[in-house]
This record gives C-alpha cells, structure tokens and sequence, in this order.
C-alpha cells in the first residue's frame, strides 16, 4: 500500500518567507552592525588621544540603547566618558573665573590708588589757593608757575619774597627766593636758561639744623655779612652779598615758624 502524505501533517517541509521580510531582516542586522562599528571608532579614538587639546564632546546620551548599543559595558563606557568631559569643563571654567576675580581686585586696588592720588592733589590745590591775603596778581602768577617748574615744587609752594644775594665759594650771584617750606637758589626762572641741575638749589626748612648769621673778613672784599645754613647731614650752605640781610634772616625764619622748626623759633 503506498504511503501518502497528507499536507497538514507536521512532517512536511517549513514554509519559505516571502523576499520582503528577507530584505527587512537583511537591512536590520547591516543597520546594528554600522552602528556598532561606528561607536566602536569613536570610543577607540578617544582612548588613543586622551591628552588632546581640543575639549572632547561627550556622546549623546541618545544613542544609549539604539541598536548596536545595548551592551552594558558600552552604556558603561560612554557615562564615564561624559562624565570625564563635563569635569575637564567645569575645571576650565573654575580657572577662567579665578583669572577674572584677580582682574577684578587688581582694577579695585588700582581706582583706590587713583582715589588717594585725587585726593592728595586736592590737598594741594586747596593749600595753593590759600595765599596771603593780598590778591596775586597775573604776574606773580606766572612767576609762581615758573618758580614750580624750575624748582619741581608741589602746588602749594610759591615766592612769598626773594633776596639778590651770592652762593658758595665761587661766589656765583643770583636770587634766593623764599617759599613756605624751603629756599631756593637760582641764577633765573627761565628753565631754557639752566643748562646745569647745579646751578639750582633747594634747601627744605625741616632739613635744615641750623641757620646763623656770620661775619667773614676777605682782603678783596672786607667785611663780608653771611647767612651760614648747616643741615642735617652736616653739608653747609654759605650765602653772602645781601644788601638787607637782616630782612632776608627775619623773611627767613617767619616761614620757618610756620613749619615749625626749631632754628627758627631762637631767632
């Protein structure tokens, strides 16, 4: 008897799927493994140049669990990596706020140094304003300005009086000009004219030890009357041929009293 098979029977051959689910399948699995092969590059590429410059941007977190990504060592991989990036930032913006904050407290400590400058300067423009009583006129003025620029004097000093008068051995003739806290010495109050720093002199009245009037006998000149300054540091300034020297002492040690010093004050 001839055995048949009947076509229900659970022995006949599988049934082959249709070619559009083949195709379907076929690009699935070459999908996952490109997504594979390209995550696999970039973390290669990240291990190899750890020490780069360039900041690293994390992988998006949006790629954990597509395709190609469901390892855990993977999904472990990528966090850390993001995580490394995120510190490498915040240390960059840490050192970048730290530069600013110097910036910033080295400006502050500049405008106070330009606060105390402003208010120094003030200091003295009000104790220039305060003259004598009589009004300066517009050429005393301008002598004042020339007198501060030749002596490099502050803004409160100004010729109150001045003598004609010689300096030192050589007997160098000249003008000593009398201002609120010291004396000066020049040949001219034209700057143009000074070709030598030596040939001005400035003796500041808190620098001075003590200031005499002296009697000098000289063969060529007789009896010469002098004012002898002596100063701290034991250097001696000698000054002669006053037609009032008695004026110039007493114009002298008036300025002084107003420092006070205590040359002045035995007058």
């Amino acid at each position: 008897m001839p055995f048949h098979t009947s076509l229900h029977s659970p022995f006949h051959a599988p049934t082959k799927p249709p070619p559009q689910e083949i195709d379907q399948l076929r690009k699935q699995v070459a999908a996952e493994r490109n997504t594979r092969v390209s995550l696999e590059t970039q973390l290669n590429v990240r291990r190899e140049t750890p020490n780069s410059s360039t900041p690293q941007q994390p992988i998006p977190l949006e790629t954990v669990g597509q395709p190609g990504t469901t390892a855990l060592s993977d999904k472990i991989e990528m966090l850390q990596r993001n995580r490394d990036v995120y510190m490498q930032e915040a240390q960059r913006l840490t050192e970048e706020n730290d530069k600013l904050v110097k910036i910033k407290n080295a400006m502050e400590e500049s405008m106070e140094q330009m606060v105390r400058q402003i208010e120094q300067l003030t200091v003295q423009l009000n104790d220039a304003t305060a003259l004598p009583a009589q009004q300066r006129s517009e050429k005393q003025l301008r002598e004042d300005m020339n007198f501060r620029d030749v002596f490099q004097l502050g803004l409160d000093q100004y010729i109150v009086c001045r003598h004609p008068c010689s300096y030192g051995a050589a007997g160098k003739h000249g003008i000593l000009y009398i201002a609120p806290k010291c004396i000066c010495f020049s040949q001219t109050l034209n700057r143009k004219e000074i070709k030598d720093p030596n040939d001005i002199l400035v003796l500041q009245y808190d620098a001075i030890k003590s200031l005499e009037k002296v009697q000098k006998f000289k063969i060529s000149f007789g009896v010469t009357k002098q004012l002898e300054f002596t100063m701290m540091d034991d250097t001696v300034h000698v000054f002669a041929g006053f037609p009032r020297r008695g004026t110039a002492y007493r114009d002298i040690c008036t300025q002084g009293k107003n420092i006070p010093v205590a040359w002045a004050l035995v007058e």
